[in-house]
Order: C-alpha cells, then structure tokens, then sequence
C-alpha cells in the first residue's frame, strides 16, 4: 500500500492537484515504493508545467522478480509508464526475492537517499521483515 500512496503523490504533485480538484499542498522531490503499483492511470503529465514538475521528482522503486504478490511485470510496465510522463525514475530488480524487503534493498534505499538528504548512520538489527 505504501508504493501505492507514494505513487500516487507522485502523479498529483505533477499534475499540482489531487484526485477531487484541490490544489496538491507540499513540494516533493523524491519518493520511493517498494513492491508497488500505481492504483490506477490518469495520471498523465501532460502540459509543460506538469512535465517539468514531474521531471524535477526522483522516484525509486524497488521490486522482486518472484513477488506473487505485486507481479513484477506490473512495476516494470509502471516504471515505464512513470518515464513516458516525464518522471525521472530509477528502477532496481532483487533476484529471487519475494513481496518481502532485505537489507540488500535498504542498502540500496540508503545509497540512493544519501546525496538527496542528510541520512544519519545508523545500525539497524539485522532480519527480514514482510511488507
């Protein structure tokens, strides 16, 4: 559900509204989604203010290619969807790995966040966790 809402906020701060018509009120610049899907489409940047805001937010996602859940061939195709809208997204596939999220992924989370924000180190227990 995450990826869902983060997507979501994606698409509405380019269009600068949400769904019922009210003016989208924060700036994004970035968002990720782990295993994830856009709930649905119309989500089209179209004009040139919508593709510029959309070209300026970074969108992560991060998906396995055994999910039974979320099929992986859905976050591909979104990916590519996000890309035709003008949005700059960066795609990353985990090999075997489920609807779950490792510590390979939130190394990868880190790595990418580092130079967009100040992350603190941090060590964090090490185990698997279900989304």
């Amino acid at each position: 559900m995450g990826a869902a809402v983060a997507l979501y906020s994606a698409g509405c701060f380019a269009m600068g509204r949400i769904s019922n018509g009210l003016a989208y009120p924060v700036t994004l610049d970035f968002v990720t989604g782990f295993s994830g899907w856009l709930p649905f489409s119309g989500m089209e940047s179209s004009g040139t203010t919508a593709r510029r805001r959309a070209a300026h937010l970074k969108i992560l996602l991060l998906h396995g290619d055994d999910d039974p859940q979320v099929p992986y061939e859905t976050s591909i195709w979104y990916a590519k969807f996000l890309r035709t809208s003008g949005f700059s997204v960066d795609f990353r596939t985990f090999n075997r790995l489920q609807h779950f999220w490792t510590y390979r992924e939130m190394d990868y989370v880190k790595q990418w966040l580092r130079p967009r924000i100040a992350v603190p180190r941090i060590t964090v227990p090490r185990r698997h966790g279900r989304l």
